[in-house]
């Protein structure tokens, strides 16, 4: 369960005055639209973008339900109080996404695994997670996945992985997801195309409920990316049962933690950390680096 000093917390306003707030964990659906490109961020994004995204995570502040208005009053009078809010937000994303778990299969037997959290695997990669938030700490910052990076580079003397599985944060924690685990897959170029054609709303006309459903939203478009690396390369889209609904339906930690394990394990370069970060298998002993 998710500890109750993240969720359940009291502070000062400006005037000293001290209030109680309740956080919720929104679903990616409500929070993933929220995320945009640096170049639109500015103060009347901001006005309209961090009141929205506040009256999905607010519960309930001083015991009243929050709404979008109640938010952008707090946004206009009160800005100490506001960013409060947002560190608030903050903790609870950044706790929450690195509690999840992964295990790596070993290339050499197939039998054994190594397990790492977050953290861990950072410490391992000597490479630091990517960020949820700016680095103002005020908005979500763009997924990996819709980033466009290169494939890390790899040493080619040394093995890699046979396989990732992944625990998510709600999994980990006992919370209610549609998806707990998973094996999560190298994405296979082409099939991208595919499921645009099979998923993507047309931006102009777009059918009820997927509005949201374009490539001009970077959430969406990690979203799209995750459910064909959550899938066997060469399955079919509509058989394999991870689809956009599937992933609007998970609590947005775990989409950050997704992308972001998505991010250490394909984009993060290890060829000139070789010699520190291989693991060893505990049923073999043979030595491997922990990325796909």
């Amino acid at each position: 369960m998710v500890a109750e000093d993240l969720t359940h917390l009291r502070f000062e306003d400006s005037s000293g005055r001290e209030h109680a707030v309740s956080l919720c964990i929104p679903a990616a659906a409500e929070i993933y639209p929220l995320i945009y490109e640096p170049m639109y961020r500015d103060a009347e994004l901001a006005a309209h973008l961090l009141p929205l995204e506040m009256a999905y995570l607010v519960a309930t502040l001083d015991g009243t339900p929050a709404t979008f208005e109640s938010m952008q009053a707090l946004f206009i009078d009160d800005t100490v109080a506001f960013r409060t809010l947002l560190a608030m937000r903050n903790r609870l994303y950044e706790t929450i996404a690195s509690e999840g778990r992964i295990r790596f299969g070993c290339p050499h037997c197939r039998e054994g695994e190594v397990s790492f959290d977050l953290l861990s695997l950072t410490l391992a990669l000597n490479a630091a997670p990517w960020p949820i938030t700016d680095r103002n700490r005020i908005f979500l910052e763009y997924p990996a996945l819709a980033s466009d990076l290169l494939p890390g580079r790899r040493p080619g003397d040394v093995a890699v992985a046979a396989y990732l599985k992944v625990e998510t944060p709600s999994g980990t924690l006992g919370l209610a997801s549609p998806i707990l685990r998973g094996t999560l897959h190298t994405i296979v170029q082409g099939e991208e195309e595919r499921a645009r054609e099979l998923w993507e709303a047309p931006f102009n006309d777009p059918p009820p409920g997927r509005e949201m459903w374009t490539y001009e939203r970077p959430g969406f478009q990690a979203a799209l990316r995750l459910c064909l690396a959550l899938r066997k390369a060469g399955s079919d889209l509509e058989e394999a049962g991870i689809t956009p609904e599937i992933f609007e339906k998970m609590p947005v930690p775990d989409f950050f933690f997704l992308d972001n394990i998505y991010y250490l394990t394909h984009y993060v370069d290890v060829d000139d950390a070789a010699d520190r970060i291989q693991c060893r298998c505990e049923e073999c002993a043979g030595a491997f680096l922990p990325v796909l």
